[in-house]
């Protein structure tokens, strides 16, 4: 179980980004990102590139590839010495 300390340092950062993180997730959502209209398309690229963008801001690199379908972005924390992987899916769509 993670130590009250480390919990308390979770909380700060919570309570010193939330104004950031809002803004950015109200920037996402104002994007017509609705993958089932073919009419959406540039929305959709436009919404893959925020994303790049933001992931960029937070230190890692960011690519968008193209599909068949709609565009996938993939990001990549570097972490030296790292012997772990974590993988994210995150369907934005709205």
């Amino acid at each position: 179980m993670p130590s009250s300390k480390y919990l308390q340092s979770i909380d700060q950062y919570v309570a010193n980004n939330r104004d950031q993180y809002e803004e950015m997730l109200g920037d996402l959502v104002e994007v017509p990102s609705v993958s089932m209209d073919p009419e959406r398309k540039e929305d959709i690229h436009r919404g893959a590139e925020l994303v790049v963008h933001y992931l960029e801001g937070f230190g890692a690199e960011a690519q968008i590839y193209p599909t068949s379908g709609n565009p996938v972005v993939v990001g990549r924390f570097k972490v030296p010495g790292a012997k772990r992987t974590l993988s994210v899916y995150n369907h934005i769509d709205v």
